[in-house]
């Protein structure tokens, strides 16, 4: 998953776009998306990570960084995450998105 710093003078949605368009080359609008998880670390610092929904087509290309190379992943497939707690709260999240209509 894309993830990164919210640079000064940016809104949370706003880094979570520029950090996506960076790391895959997906320009993707979060404006209108929900927080699906919320990862609170107190490690040396202090840190709240935000995580949000986006709908993508899965035949678009990904253009990522040199040492990051971007893949498509199902979300069945298991992937690893220096947050655990992401996984089950992005089913959730994907859970209801797919019980809403359209």
């Amino acid at each position: 998953m894309p993830g990164g710093k919210v640079h000064v003078g940016e809104t949370p949605r706003q880094a979570c776009a520029r950090e996506v368009l960076e790391e895959t080359g997906l320009r993707l609008s979060f404006d209108q998306s929900q927080v699906a998880a919320i990862t609170e670390g107190t490690g040396e610092l202090p840190h709240l990570g935000l995580s949000y929904v986006a709908v993508a087509e899965r035949g678009w290309p990904l253009v990522g960084e040199p040492d990051q190379p971007p893949r498509w992943w199902s979300l069945s497939e298991r992937w690893e995450s220096i947050y655990p707690h992401d996984r089950p709260r992005l089913m959730a999240q994907s859970a209801r998105m797919q019980r809403e209509p359209r």
